[in-house]
C-alpha cells in the first residue's frame, strides 16, 4: 500500500472516490474514443453497456436521453433488482474503420473534433442511483463509474494509463489511443483543452500543442484523441496533465482506449473530479502487477506542489501546474 501525502491540491486519477460522490439523481457520459483500426478485431472493442444500480427499496425509474434530448428508454431498478443496459450496436471490429460498427458511445476517428449529439448520454430519476459504463471484449475491460453532479466542474486535468511503446512489435501501437471527452449542460459553453506538452500532437491537429476551443450547448459532446503511431516511447505519455476549462459547468471524461506496457494492454478511462474538490492525501492500494503495470500517476493543479511518500520529509518530487509525475512501485 502506497499512502501520498500532498503538500497542495493535487488530482489522483483512477482512483475511486467516495460513495456518496457517485450516487446521484442526474449523471452525463460523454463519448469514448478506440482507434479500432488496422490490426483491431473484437478481441478490443465489442460490448458496451451500463449497470444501473440503486438503494432505494421502492422500484425507481430511470430515464436515459442522448445528446438531443430524446428519450432512448426508461428502465426501472431497485436496491434489489439492478440492471444492465446495452448499447447496441455490439461492435464487429474488422481492422477496417469503413466495414466496422461501432457501439453507441463509443466514437471513431471521423466523429473527433467536432460538436456532436448522437452519442453522449444522460441519466435522471427522482431519487439517487448509480450509474456504472462497463466494456467487456474478447481480451479487453472497462469499469467506469459516473460522478453524477459531483462530475461538474470549470476546470480539470487529464490522466492517461502509463504506456510504454515496444518499437519492435507495432501490433499494439495500431489498435492504441488516449483520448479526452467532454459533454456541457448549458447553452453557449465555451471549451478549451490546453497545457498539452509536446510534442504530443492531437489527431486532426497540424500543429504541435495548440489548444482547443469549441463552443457547445447542453448536451453537446466533443471528443479530442491521441494516436500512439504518432509517438515516441520518450514522449507517450505526455497527454497527461493535459487542462480543460470552460466559462460553465461541464463533464470530463479522459484516459486510453487500450495503453499499457510493452507486453499487454488493456483499457482504462475516468470520469474526472473538477480541480476545485482534489485533496492532499491519497491511499493507493497495489494490485497483482509488476513495475510497469503498477504505477499511480500524480497531477499537480498549482504551482510548487511537493509529492510525498508514506512520512517521508523529503518531497520524491515538486510539480508545478499541470506537470504529472509517475511513482515506481
Amino acid at each position: 500500500m502506497v499512502q501520498l501525502f500532498l503538500s497542495l491540491k493535487l488530482l489522483l486519477l483512477f482512483f475511486g472516490l467516495e460513495l456518496s460522490a457517485q450516487l446521484d439523481t442526474k449523471h452525463w457520459m460523454p463519448p469514448f474514443f478506440a482507434k479500432s483500426e488496422t490490426n483491431s478485431g473484437t478481441s478490443d472493442i465489442r460490448d458496451h453497456f451500463v449497470n444501473l444500480s440503486t438503494p432505494a427499496e421502492e422500484t425507481i425509474p430511470v430515464v436515459i436521453r442522448d445528446g438531443f434530448q430524446e428519450v432512448l428508454d426508461t428502465v426501472w431498478i431497485s436496491r434489489e433488482m439492478p440492471m444492465r443496459y446495452d448499447l447496441l450496436p455490439q461492435a464487429n471490429m474488422t481492422g477496417n474503420p469503413a466495414t466496422s460498427d461501432y457501439p453507441f458511445n463509443v466514437v471513431p476517428r471521423d466523429s473527433l473534433n467536432m460538436p456532436i449529439r448522437s452519442q453522449g448520454l444522460y441519466f435522471e430519476s427522482f431519487q439517487p442511483f448509480f450509474v456504472n459504463v462497463r466494456h467487456k471484449s474478447g481480451s479487453q475491460g472497462l469499469s467506469l463509474t459516473s460522478k453524477g453532479q459531483v462530475g461538474l466542474g470549470t476546470e480539470f486535468y487529464t490522466g492517461h494509463i502509463y504506456t510504454i511503446r515496444n518499437n519492435s512489435n507495432f501490433w499494439n501501437t495500431d489498435r492504441r489511443s488516449h483520448f479526452i471527452s467532454v459533454m456541457a449542460t448549458e447553452d453557449n459553453t465555451v471549451v478549451t483543452i490546453d497545457m498539452i506538452i509536446d510534442p504530443i500532437l492531437l489527431i486532426g491537429q497540424e500543429t504541435q500543442g495548440e489548444p482547443v476551443t469549441v463552443t457547445l450547448d447542453a448536451f453537446e459532446s466533443y471528443v479530442v484523441g491521441v494516436d500512439h503511431n504518432d509517438l515516441s516511447n520518450e514522449d507517450i505519455n505526455n497527454l497527461n496533465g493535459t487542462r480543460v476549462t470552460s466559462d460553465k459547468p461541464i463533464v470530463c471524461n479522459s484516459g486510453s482506449w487500450l495503453s499499457g506496457n510493452n507486453q499487454g494492454q488493456c483499457i482504462g478511462a475516468d470520469q474526472l473530479v473538477t480541480a476545485e474538490v482534489t485533496g492532499q492525501e491519497y491511499i493507493v492500494v497495489r494490485g497483482l502487477g509488476n513495475e510497469t503495470t503498477e504505477r499511480p500517476c500524480v497531477i499537480a493543479i498549482e504551482d510548487g506542489t511537493d509529492i510525498f511518500l508514506y512520512d517521508e520529509t523529503d518531497p520524491i518530487a515538486t510539480l508545478d501546474q499541470g506537470e504529472f509525475y509517475f511513482i515506481e512501485t
